[in-house]
């Protein structure tokens, strides 16, 4: 009798680690979330289709200034929301263009071009 006590708590605890759960497989890691995504972003591009040098003039503040027909001045902007986008002739207060509003499109690149002049 006494060695059947003993072999008990051992048939149960052997049965108990072959049903740990260890066997099923794992869920799979989801893909990490793109920071454009994440950080609710757009990347835009600006371009010069006149022919004399500009100021970009994003949201109120120069953020870059390029040549006649030059392009490739991209940044970084919140996306999903109006911001306020005009070209003025470097070194005067002359606006080239009506002031647009464009709205970025979240982990979208969108190029913006300056009106002829």
């Amino acid at each position: 009798m006494r060695h059947v006590r003993i072999a008990l708590p051992i048939i149960v605890a052997a049965t108990m680690v072959g049903c740990s759960g260890s066997s099923s497989p794992a869920a799979p890691t989801p893909p990490p979330t793109p920071a454009c995504q994440a950080n609710h972003t757009a990347s835009v591009t600006f371009r010069n289709i006149g022919g004399g040098t500009v100021d970009v003039l994003w949201d109120g503040f120069v953020i870059g200034t390029l040549g006649a027909g030059q392009s490739g001045l991209t940044r970084t902007v919140a996306a999903n929301v109006a911001h306020s986008l005009n070209y003025r002739l470097t070194n005067t207060t002359r606006l080239l263009c009506a002031t647009s509003n464009p709205v970025p499109v979240e982990c979208g690149d969108t190029t913006y071009s300056s009106c002829t002049y």
